[in-house]
């Protein structure tokens, strides 16, 4: 966790541009994923796609990235 600290936080549209943009993956369901995930450790905003989070349970988050209704 010491190293996670020590990284920079970043806002979900940063955290897309470095990590998922290239892959073309909606916007939403990636902030979606790491809101949830910051419900279990204020921290997580410094997690990074390589860093192993253990054994996260993925009941916690079923529901929660619904795609929203942009018209």
């Amino acid at each position: 966790m010491r190293t996670l600290r020590a990284r920079e936080a970043l806002n979900d549209d940063e955290f897309y541009a470095r990590y998922y943009h290239a892959l073309q993956i909606p916007i939403d369901t990636v902030a979606c994923v790491r809101r949830a995930l910051l419900e279990i450790d204020s921290d997580l905003d410094r997690a990074t796609p390589s860093d192993n989070l253990g054994l996260v349970d993925l009941d916690f988050i079923e529901g929660c990235c619904t795609p929203s209704n942009k018209n």
